[in-house]
């Protein structure tokens, strides 16, 4: 468990390193949910305003990584001239023309010393229903140029029925589904209805025509000229959204987070043997699967910010503590004890997830644990494939004679590591301050 020696460097890293502000955009997602209704189709959107300060600089005019609701009334038409070009919409091959509505700033957490606030856009633009559809298409490439790892989660609701999911990615940006035969319901959620399409591009229109009012409530924090949206052809192909989605969001999640990945490398250069090291593994999964979920159920919430910096420096932490403190002390109760920590921050980006899917603590019409399970798996997953990969490689690594063979890691890259994991833990603390 941690001692007074990581109580006291937590204490102290603050006044060691420097502090720059602002913090990394680490996680980059957005949900959106299309409704076929009787004379028009709706698309709400929820977006990170961290996402359009990527796309759109000019949001953020003054530089404090924060927008306002004059920010986005002055830039509304960029805005929708965006979503033209990157959400697009096509029944049966034919382009469908939009308007952008609403469009509205909500804040999911207040800026603090920790980082800038976290702020979702809210957007909803509506198309003319053509009659007698057989196929919606639905291309999306919303902040890949910028984002590349960026994915939108999408249902469709088809005259009030969900009627399936998508998941767009790099890798995936087409979707096309299947209109229900006449007088029949549409399939519940988790159908996954798909038909051929065809490639196409739409163009904003350029008659400057105000937006008709949109479904759900107008937002007083953003005004101006209404402008159009555009939609484009999509091809078949889709994934849907469930367990096995989550299940592969989950093993991406934890390959792509250095920090939790430096955090159990860190653990591994002072294990003993295999069986510690399952023994470590074990710990750290069952210690961020509890606070995951209690996360995600809503029952712990803390700053974000808060969060990621904590972790940052657990990973200094214990590398410290390989250094001055030696291989003899027990691993497992330090990683259970900051897998608490880090099961926190995996919730941060599971929890934005489910939250815009409808599927939190209170979200309507969606089970949270296949999603919950499933990203849960995968990072266990995750994170015991490369524990079981680094665990030979360790082993080969050339020893002295007094290097204890005990170990898995020899003495000098024991050390030399240590160094390393210290220098990053502390770096990417100061980073998220």
């Amino acid at each position: 468990m941690p001692t007074p020696f990581s109580i006291a460097l937590l204490a102290l890293a603050p006044g060691v390193v420097p502090l720059p502000v602002g913090a990394p955009h680490a996680d980059s997602l957005s949900a959106s949910r299309i409704s076929v209704e009787a004379e028009r189709i709706t698309v709400s959107l929820i977006t990170q305003g961290v996402s359009w300060l990527e796309v759109l600089p000019t949001l953020d005019p003054d530089g404090d990584a924060s927008i306002t609701p004059t920010d986005l009334a002055r830039e509304r038409a960029s805005m929708a001239g965006y979503l033209a070009q990157h959400y697009r919409l096509s029944a049966d091959l034919r382009i469908l023309t939009g308007q952008l509505g609403t469009l509205e700033l909500e804040v999911a957490e207040e800026a603090s010393i920790f980082g800038p606030a976290r702020e979702l856009i809210l957007i909803e633009v509506e198309f003319p229903r053509p009659d007698h559809i057989t196929e919606l298409s639905v291309e999306v490439d919303l902040f890949l140029r910028d984002s590349p790892r960026h994915r939108d989660f999408s249902e469709i609701l088809w005259d009030g029925r969900r009627h399936g999911d998508a998941q767009f990615s790099w890798d995936t940006r087409r979707a096309s589904f299947a209109a229900p035969p006449p007088g029949e319901p549409a399939p519940q959620a988790g159908a996954a209805p798909a038909g051929p399409g065809g490639p196409g591009a739409g163009a904003p229109r350029a008659d400057g025509a105000p937006a008709p009012r949109a479904s759900g409530p107008s937002s007083p924090k953003a005004s101006g000229a209404q402008a159009p949206l555009a939609g484009g052809a999509g091809a078949k192909g889709h994934s849907a959204l469930g367990f096995s989605a989550f299940l592969r969001l989950g093993i991406e999640h934890i390959l792509s987070g250095w920090d939790h990945l430096a955090f159990l490398l860190a653990l591994l250069l002072s294990a003993r043997s295999l069986r510690s090291v399952l023994w470590l593994v074990t710990a750290f999964s069952a210690a961020h699967s509890l606070t995951l979920a209690l996360a995600a159920l809503g029952h712990i919430s803390l700053p974000s910010g808060l969060v990621e910096c904590a972790i940052a420096l657990s990973i200094a932490l214990v590398a410290a503590e390989n250094l001055w403190l030696g291989t003899g002390r027990s691993l497992w109760p330090e990683a259970f004890t900051f897998g608490l920590l880090h099961g926190l921050g995996f919730a941060g980006f599971l929890g934005d997830t489910l939250s815009a899917l409808g599927a939190g603590p209170q979200g309507e019409g969606r089970s949270l644990l296949p999603p919950l399970i499933g990203f849960n798996l995968g990072v266990e997953a995750g994170q015991l494939a490369v524990a079981l990969a680094l665990v030979p490689l360790l082993r080969l690594m050339p020893r002295r004679q007094a290097d204890a063979e005990s170990r898995l890691a020899p003495d000098w890259l024991r050390r030399a590591g240590s160094w390393l994991l210290l220098g990053l833990g502390l770096a990417l603390a100061s980073g998220r301050l």
